[in-house]
């Protein structure tokens, strides 16, 4: 279960990690959804100056990365993120599913 407590998402699982996911400029913004991959923590965060929801990664020292679907159409905006192994990271947006780090076309539903 994943929950915000203040500026920080906390990611439960086989343990609890807490990361802060807003930047100085972006106190308005909220984790959509997040999960803990190795040691990193993939969270989709939305802000309500920004179009679209961005994925990011927040790494142990708590250094974030916004990272770009691969493949994605313009407009195509994470939603959800899932775990289906140690490495292997699923991205559910607007446009079609991916897999993080699998070079494979984005999965659409039919």
């Amino acid at each position: 279960m994943n929950r915000l407590e203040g500026k920080h998402v906390v990611v439960t699982g086989a343990g609890t990690t807490e990361r802060a996911f807003r930047g100085k400029m972006e106190q308005d913004c909220w984790a959509r959804d997040a999960v803990l991959v190795g040691d990193d923590v993939y969270a989709v965060v939305v802000c309500p100056t920004s179009p679209s929801a961005k994925l990011v990664r927040i790494d142990p020292a708590g250094t974030r990365t916004a990272l770009a679907l691969a493949a994605a159409p313009a407009g195509c905006e994470p939603r959800t993120v899932e775990v289906r192994g140690p490495s292997d990271l699923w991205v559910s947006a607007t446009c079609g599913v991916f897999r993080l780090g699998h070079s494979q076309p984005p999965l659409r539903a039919p």
